[in-house]
């Protein structure tokens, strides 16, 4: 019984979590439309396109680098998927792990920003009407 108060207590603070980063994220100048904590992934949406190229990769990378703060706290994120109007950009599981490596190997912070890049895919969503 008492697992269901546990975890309802857990989504609030989630959702918490999940709000001010979302406001933290607008500071930045990022144009969230909104952050959701699956259960292993954030999930990003936020205005832009591919066609954007340097500003939507700085928007982008600002999003991994504030979530790399977040799972620093204690947040069980390992993975990313911001979506923008007609894509996906997503880094999956294994991706995230190795780029946590390569920050613990003391890797420079542009040269994991350009391989998290490099590893980063890109689908083609469907626009809602």
């Amino acid at each position: 019984m008492w697992l269901v108060p546990v975890i309802l207590l857990l989504s609030a603070l989630l959702s918490t979590a999940a709000s001010e980063m979302a406001q933290d994220l607008r500071a930045r100048g990022v144009p969230v439309a909104s952050v959701e904590l699956g259960d292993t992934t954030l999930v990003v949406v936020m205005d832009g396109s591919l066609a954007e190229g340097d500003t939507l990769l700085k928007r982008y990378g600002g999003v991994f680098f504030a979530l790399l703060d977040s799972v620093a706290s204690g947040w069980p994120v390992v993975g990313l998927s911001v979506d923008i109007p007609g894509s996906r950009l997503r880094l999956l599981r294994v991706d995230f792990c190795e780029a946590l490596v390569q920050i613990g190997n003391g890797t420079p912070d542009d040269r994991v920003a350009l391989w998290v890049l490099e590893h980063t895919r890109v689908f083609r969503t469907e626009e809602s009407p």
